[in-house]
């Protein structure tokens, strides 16, 4: 008898990383891809036919949800069980009435990703090395405080810091997932810890562009032009620094390796009373754009010709949603 496919597709930030390790040490010979929420649709389409699908920290935006319900149906059909790990809003409004025997959506707004996952697939034995590692996610998602496991917090930042530094290095991920089954923590493998030296120190470099680039829009409401400097990987800490210094939204126009587009990135301090995904994201979809993510964080890219109308919607948004005057436009924080 053949043994059954087990696909994985996750996230390639540290939630999806540590729910690759989850999944492998449930299922050994899962075969893992790595992608972006941005490029889930196109991922899901080059599936072959496996017998257990498992989709974690991977929101279902409602631009591409019937899609993305076609496809899942269609697997359905030919007898794929289907695992969706995720904490995304937008997902469980997009899949949540597609719950049945061979669907289960694993989703909790106060969980990451890694956390669904390991509640669901935990191991009979307790293991405190995997407990550890979903401790990470959950500090890095904002699920835990970090006062409640220093040693995951302490092992968060270089993670997080290690995989800025080449997003889109799926080699490197694997090797990290083999190595954290393996039983190490991430200051234990040498490569981790000479990326996140690296990293940090673009990070460095990078806010330090930034804060110089610092506009008021409104009372709470800052926009970041750094359209013309390359810093991949680092914006969303750069964006949360931002935030906090000024109390406020930050939102960053970034560059985007393709030609026809920036990358947003936004970030607010958690005493703001905002929702970004009622502000940033309908700016980015009004304008042709896409966007998701989190109340207090979110990505997404606009069309290069639609920076005015963006920031001018963003503005909008931002007065319906949170209120809010509207500053002039010379003005600089």
């Amino acid at each position: 008898m053949s043994e059954k496919k087990t696909v994985l597709v996750t996230h390639c930030d540290v939630d999806g990383l540590i729910c690759a390790v989850i999944a492998k040490a449930k299922y050994p010979n899962a075969e893992v891809i790595f992608t972006q929420p941005f490029a889930l649709l196109k991922c899901l389409r080059s599936l072959d036919r496996c017998d257990l699908l498992i989709v974690s920290d991977l929101e279902v935006s409602r631009k591409i949800s019937k899609k993305v319900r076609e496809i899942l149906k269609r697997m359905k059909e030919y007898g794929t069980v289907i695992v969706f790990a995720d904490h995304h809003p937008a997902t469980e409004r997009s899949l949540g009435d597609l719950s049945d025997l061979t669907f289960v959506l694993l989703y909790r707004k106060d969980r990451c990703a890694a956390q669904l996952l390991y509640e669901a697939m935990r191991p009979p034995a307790k293991s405190p090395h995997l407990e550890t590692l979903v401790n990470i996610a959950a500090i890095y998602e904002r699920k835990m405080d970090p006062k409640e496991d220093e040693v995951a917090h302490f092992e968060s930042v270089f993670l997080t810091k290690a995989l800025q530094r080449d997003v889109w290095d799926d080699d490197f991920r694997k090797m990290l997932v083999d190595a954290l089954l393996a039983g190490k923590l991430p200051s234990e493998i040498p490569q981790v810890i000479s990326r996140a030296a690296d990293s940090h120190q673009r990070f460095v470099g990078a806010l330090e562009h930034a804060k110089k680039r610092v506009k008021k829009l409104c009372d709470g409401l800052f926009l970041v032009d750094v359209r013309d400097l390359r810093a991949p990987g680092v914006w969303g800490a750069v964006a949360r620094k931002i935030s906090c210094k000024h109390g406020g939204i930050a939102v960053l126009l970034c560059p985007s390796k393709k030609n026809d587009r920036y990358i947003v990135v936004a970030r607010k301090p958690r005493e703001i009373n905002a929702d970004l995904n009622k502000v940033v994201v309908p700016a980015c979809s009004a304008v042709g754009g896409d966007a998701g993510g989190h109340e207090g964080a979110v990505g997404g890219k606009i069309p290069r010709d639609a920076v005015n109308a963006f920031i001018e919607l963003l503005k909008f948004y931002y007065k319906k949603r949170v209120g809010g005057v509207v500053c002039a436009e010379d003005e600089v924080s």
